[in-house]
């Protein structure tokens, strides 16, 4: 029976707040109800008022209504506690799965120096602490966990006040429009990377995996060098030149050339665990500051190809790439 109501709900709660990083508390979406502390109160009341009134106790019913008064305060102050409230989302920090994602919110009174009382976030059900920053006292943080990688949009949030008696519950929903990057769990392993010359062969669905560094790359002449070997030396151009002076052909190390991480060179029969190890080699290479790009092909699930590049910008990309590859086999499909 209940699931009969939440699909509308959802979608009156879809309409009613539309997604948005910012947004202000007011008449339209403050919700008050009582809790359970407060049901218990208008049960006292209306058991005072039976009492009352069949045996005429002036009294009780004096009781009665001051206790009314005092339901009446808390409905007004709880309300007035949200009202002109703008919460705003600052940033959202992509992590690694498994690490706590922070959400940080700049919660302040649009018309005046109000703050918040004993606010608090409620995300899939589970009531989160905000911690208020000590140098900003409008800037508050929540911590979220995120167990599995892909690309999600940020759940509803319900920001909830008890205030002041803890006789009622004022809240409202907040619908961020960003989104957050979980990127797999760096695993570090051991799994050797295959050499290869050519990286042509793209489209032939080889392997691509790290070129092999070596000094076997031509840079240019310069002259000769007492002791160089004689194997270095350029006989053409010496042919060429009318002088006795001998040219050396120069090389340079190869170190600093592209690499290519493929999945299909990872060793591992697991998915999850490959894109792992694909994902603690971009962090060493770029550590390492060297070039590299990405590959990536499993099963029916469109071809990756990223450019090799050295940036953090590019890190990030190749990150992401990680993250959201193949998505729907884990069943981590973004969230509507």
């Amino acid at each position: 029976m209940t699931s009969l109501f939440q699909s509308p709900l959802k979608s009156w709660l879809t309409r009613r707040f539309p997604p948005s990083n910012q947004m202000s508390l007011g008449h339209k979406n403050i919700f008050i109800m009582p809790n359970s502390h407060g049901f218990w109160l208008l049960l006292c009341i209306l058991v005072l008022f039976i009492l009352g009134t069949n045996y005429q106790n002036n009294p009780i019913l004096l009781v009665c209504f001051f206790i009314i008064s005092i339901g009446i305060y808390a409905i007004h102050t709880g309300f007035n506690n949200l009202n002109g409230l703008t919460i705003k989302l600052l940033s959202v920090n992509n992590v690694y799965a498994g690490q706590p994602c922070t959400l940080t919110f700049d919660i302040s009174h649009s018309t005046s120096n109000n703050k918040a009382q004993h606010l608090t976030a409620i995300v899939d059900g589970k009531r989160h602490l905000l911690k208020r920053s000590v140098s900003q006292p409008t800037i508050f943080s929540l911590s979220l966990n995120q167990s599995s990688r892909g690309k999600f949009t940020l759940p509803p949030i319900i920001f909830r006040s008890d205030f002041p008696f803890g006789l009622i519950k004022a809240w409202s929903y907040f619908r961020a429009s960003s989104t957050i990057v979980v990127y797999p769990t760096p695993v570090t392993s051991d799994w050797q990377m295959i050499a290869q010359a050519a990286q042509d062969d793209l489209g032939l669905g080889n392997d691509i995996d790290v070129i092999n560094s070596g000094d076997t790359n031509f840079e240019g002449i310069k002259s000769y060098v007492p002791g160089a070997s004689l194997s270095h030396v350029a006989w053409k151009q010496v042919a060429k030149s009318s002088g006795d002076n001998l040219m050396l052909k120069e090389f340079v190390d190869s170190e600093l050339h592209s690499v290519f991480l493929s999945l299909e060179s990872v060793p591992s029969s697991s998915l999850e665990l490959a894109l792992s190890q694909l994902t603690a080699a971009c962090l060493e290479l770029h550590q390492a500051n060297k070039p590299f790009g990405l590959y990536l092909r499993h099963n029916a699930f469109p071809t990756i190809t990223v450019a090799p590049s050295a940036s953090q910008v590019h890190l990030d990309h190749c990150l992401s790439t990680l993250a959201t590859f193949a998505q729907s086999s884990t069943g981590n499909d973004e969230n509507n």
